[in-house]
């Protein structure tokens, strides 16, 4: 009997905590505004220890360490109406910044159909020690002839440079007609980012849920501060395991899907139990904080990996003043044109490589504004 009740008492308040949790969910989705911020909250010295926790891992530098330690990752997207029920065509504007110890490395505006772009290429290279191409070693790579690399110029600097989309969608899809035909001598644009159907998408997340709500135990752990913490645990292997199950069979007909780990992938795993921190404030949920140092085994123990994720209200989001308009017509093209003029200095060569290939998928639709913010994935929590 004594058993029974207990057990009986878990389930209610796994059910309760569930109900709170999703309801913290619906109130964020109610908002016309968004910011979402993943943040390492690892200090230097256990980045290292993780680092040196792999044989095979070249030692970490201490600014590299010094730079993940304080990396931080913001997404924020102000709309029209309620986040969780916004469309494309319902954003105001949307926001992506990859921000380090002095400020932000990389920014990404969407507001229309203009994308901002800006990069601090001088500090990413001393961070990572590889470093940028400088303007004086990208001005002796180019055809000194050759017109179209105003932008790239700009974007060697860290200075704002602006691309209309739907432009450039229209030059990416004449650069792939005319390499198909043989006549492009610029870098050939990868295909049209294929299709994906909705309901695969949605076959996907119902899949998700049903693992959840059969794997995760929600808690409520009470208020400090004003703060109600809601901890959800669950096996990470296990979970990994039944999800990677349920999305295989429905990923193997999506375009351009994952490759998704196999099973002798995931028995490397450690079927530790993980514990994500809910924190809900006036009843919206305002953070999310874990530890993953225990899927480390070889680390010593009691060593952090702690990481969080912070839901905000976002700043306005604005065109930032005096960016530079780029042709990407005209920009690969000359950048066709500068190969075949043999140019093959290592500050150039960057730029040729693929990671620089400008691919129509990156680029909004014509009816796109920016992917919508789903907060309905964690309104099923109150079925667990």
């Amino acid at each position: 009997m004594l058993v029974t009740g207990a057990a009986a008492c878990g389930v209610v308040e796994n059910i309760t905590a569930g109900k709170k949790l999703s309801d913290a969910a619906d109130r964020l989705g109610e908002r016309k505004s968004l910011a979402v911020t993943f943040d390492i909250g690892a200090t230097p010295k256990q980045l290292v220890a993780l680092n040196d926790a792999d044989p095979e891992a070249d030692p970490m530098p201490k600014e590299v360490a010094d730079f993940l330690s304080e990396l931080r990752v913001t997404v924020a997207v102000r709309t029209r109406t309620p986040v969780a029920e916004a469309g494309a065509k319902d954003v105001v504007g949307s926001r992506f910044a990859l921000s380090g110890p002095h400020g932000d490395l990389v920014e990404y505006r969407l507001i229309g159909k203009t994308a901002y772009y800006r990069a601090d290429l001088a500090e990413l290279g001393r961070l990572t020690g590889e470093p940028a191409p400088t303007k004086d070693e990208l001005e002796e790579s180019l055809p000194k002839d050759q017109e179209g690399f105003d932008g790239m110029r700009k974007i060697i600097e860290g200075k704002w440079v602006k691309v209309d989309t739907a432009k450039a969608r229209k030059a990416v899809a004449e650069l792939e007609e005319m390499d198909s035909k043989g006549d492009g001598a610029g870098p050939a644009a990868p295909p049209l980012a294929p299709e994906v159907d909705p309901e695969a998408g949605r076959k996907a997340l119902d899949a998700i849920k049903g693992v959840l709500a059969r794997e995760v135990k929600v808690r409520d752990e009470g208020s400090k501060d004003g703060v109600t913490h809601l901890v959800a645990t669950g096996p990470v292997r296990t979970l990994l395991t039944e999800i990677v199950g349920k999305l295989r069979p429905v990923l193997k007909d999506m375009p351009g899907s994952p490759e998704l780990p196999t099973a002798k992938d995931l028995k490397e795993v450690p079927d530790t139990r993980i514990a994500l921190d809910f924190s809900v404030e006036d009843g919206v949920l305002s953070g999310v904080d874990t530890d993953l140092g225990p899927l480390f085994t070889d680390l010593k123990k009691g060593l952090r990996l702690p990481l969080s994720l912070e839901f905000a209200e976002s700043e306005k989001i604005a065109a930032p003043a005096g960016a530079t308009e780029i042709d990407l017509s005209e920009l690969m093209m000359g950048l066709g044109a500068a190969a075949l003029h043999g140019a093959e200095d290592e500050g150039f060569s960057a730029l040729e490589d693929e990671s620089f290939a400008v691919e129509s998928s990156d680029l909004p639709a014509d009816d796109e504004g920016m992917p919508e913010f789903e907060t309905s994935d964690l309104a099923d929590v109150e079925d667990f």
